[in-house]
C-alpha cells in the first residue's frame, strides 16, 4: 500500500530488504495511541478542525518516533559521527529543486488549492522549523546510513548536472508524486472529519434510538483510519527506517488505485457504476431490531478489520508503496483485509439488491457494486504483482496460499 519521504528514501527496488522491514504490529498500536492523545487534546484545546488535523498527526508521529524511530536509528548509528557534508549538500540541492517545482505546480494550478489549501495553511507559517529541521534529518541520516547514497543523493547529482543513476531518479520522482497527491488528501478529510465531529457525541437516548449507535462510531474510526493514513504519507524517514522500497511502475496499477480517491472515484466510480440508491441498510430493517442489531454489529466489526488494518501499517502506511511487510495480525488470515472488509461493507451498508423502484433497478445498481469491487480486485492484483519482486513476500504469499483462513474454506469448498 502509500509514501512520504523528506529525506529522499531509497526508491530503488532494495530486492531481498523485506526481511529486514518487517512491520511490527505493535508499531501500529503506539501510532494509534499517539492519534488518539492528539484528538483528545484537540478536543480538550477547542482547535479549529485544520488545526486539529495538524495535532493528532503530530501526537501521533512524536510518538511513534520516540517509541520505534529513535531506538531504530540508535541501532544502526556508527560509532562516530562523521556525516559527508558534500553528500549532504547535493541531497539539499535535490530537496531544495524539489520543492520548488512543487511550489511552482501549486501556484500554477489552482486545482490544487482544495486538497492542498489546508495543509498548506498549517505548514506555511513555520517554514523555518521545517527547513531547520529538513537540513537535521538530511544530516543525522546521511551519517547513520549504511548507504547514504540514497535516491535523493541520485536526484540532487541530476540538479547539478552530474552523471546520477537515472532509475533511481525517476522513482524518486515518482514516490513523491505519490506524496504530493495523497497526503493533502488525507489531510483535507481529516479536517472534514474534525468538523463533523465538532457537532460533538450524541447523547445516550439519541444514539439508541436509531442506527447512530451504528453510525456515528462508524464515522470515528474513519476519522482513526485517515489520522494514521495522513500520518503515514508524512513520515516516510529513512532515518527511522520508514522509506519506501518501491514504487508501482505500471499505468494500470496507479489507475486502479487513484480512482478509488477524490476526485477520481466521483468522476468515474460514482458516474460509471452509480450503486447507491441514496437508501441504506437502516432504511430496509429496524435498527433496534433483532435483525438490525445483528446486521449493525457485522457492519461494526468489518470497519474495526478495515481500520484495523490501516492502524497495523501505523508510520509504513502507503498505496502505490512498499514500506515494509505485514504478515501477523489480521494479515495473517487474508493478504488484503482492508479491501475485502470494505467491499463486504458496501454490500451490507448500501444493499443495492433490494428492490426500492424495481427489480430492474435493483440489478442495475447490484452490477454496479460487482463492478467496483472488481476494479478493487484489480489493484489488490496489482499491489501484489509490485510487492512479489520482494523475495521475502514472495514467501509470505505462498504461505498464505496454504495456510490463510480464506484460502482453506476455498479449498474445503473446492473439495466439497
Amino acid at each position: 500500500m502509500t509514501a512520504r519521504d523528506p529525506v529522499g528514501g531509497d526508491l530503488r527496488a532494495d530486492a531481498g530488504a523485506g526481511r529486514d522491514a518487517a512491520i511490527s504490529s505493535l508499531t501500529g498500536l503506539i501510532c494509534l495511541a499517539g492519534v488518539m492523545n492528539g484528538v483528545v487534546a484537540s478536543r480538550l484545546l477547542g482547535l479549529d478542525p485544520t488545526l486539529s488535523a495538524a495535532l493528532t498527526i503530530a501526537f501521533g508521529l512524536f510518538t511513534v518516533v520516540l517509541a520505534e524511530g529513535v531506538p531504530f536509528a540508535l541501532s544502526r548509528a556508527r560509532a562516530r559521527f562523521d556525516p559527508d557534508w558534500n553528500r549532504i549538500a547535493v541531497k539539499l540541492v535535490g530537496l531544495g529543486a524539489l520543492f520548488a517545482l512543487i511550489a511552482a505546480a501549486y501556484l500554477a494550478f489552482p486545482a490544487f488549492h482544495a486538497s492542498a489549501g489546508p495543509l498548506v495553511a498549517v505548514l506555511a507559517p513555520a517554514w523555518p522549523l521545517l527547513l531547520l529541521g529538513g537540513v537535521l534529518l538530511v544530516a543525522l541520516t546521511d551519517a547513520v546510513d549504511p548507504d547514504p547514497e540514497d535516491a535523493c543523493h541520485a536526484f540532487g547529482l541530476a540538479m547539478l548536472g552530474r552523471p546520477a543513476d537515472r532509475a533511481a531518479v525517476t522513482l524518486f520522482l515518482r514516490g513523491w508524486l505519490v506524496k504530493l497527491f495523497f497526503l493533502p488528501l488525507m489531510f483535507s478529510m481529516l479536517v472534514g472529519y474534525f468538523e463533523w465531529l465538532d457537532g460533538g457525541i450524541p447523547a445516550p437516548a439519541h444514539l439508541l434510538a436509531g442506527d447512530d449507535w451504528v453510525e456515528w462510531p462508524v464515522r470515528f474510526l474513519y476519522l482513526v483510519d485517515v489520522s494514521v493514513a495522513a500520518l503515514g504519507y508524512a513520515a516516510t524517514f529513512r532515518l527511522f527506517g520508514w522509506h519506501v522500497r518501491q514504487v508501482e511502475t505500471t499505468v494500470g496499477g496507479w489507475a486502479v488505485c487513484l480512482v478509488c480517491y477524490p476526485p477520481l472515484n466521483g468522476a468515474v466510480l460514482e458516474a460509471f457504476f452509480p450503486y447507491r440508491s441514496g437508501a441504506v441498510w437502516s432504511d430496509a430493517m429496524d435498527p433496534t431490531g433483532a435483525l438490525g442489531i445483528v446486521v449493525g454489529v457485522v457492519i461494526l466489526a468489518l470497519q474495526l478489520v478495515y481500520v484495523g488494518a490501516t492502524i497495523q501499517f501505523g508510520p509504513r502506511f502507503s498505496n502505490l508503496t512498499h514500506r515494509g511487510l505485514l504478515t501477523g495480525g489480521l494479515y495473517r488470515f487474508s493478504r488484503h483485509p482492508a479491501y475485502l472488509s470494505k467491499n463486504i461493507l458496501w454490500w451490507l451498508t448500501f444493499m443495492p439488491f433490494l428492490p426500492g423502484t424495481g427489480i430492474g433497478e435493483a440489478a442495475r445498481r447490484t452490477v454496479c457494486l460487482l463492478c467496483v469491487n472488481a476494479i478493487y480486485l484489480m489493484r489488490a492484483r496489482a499491489e501484489e504483482r509490485m510487492l512479489l519482486e520482494d523475495p521475502a513476500y514472495r514467501d509470505y504469499h505462498r504461505g498464505m496460499e496454504r495456510t490463510a483462513l480464506l484460502s482453506r474454506l476455498a479449498t474445503v469448498l473446492r473439495r466439497g
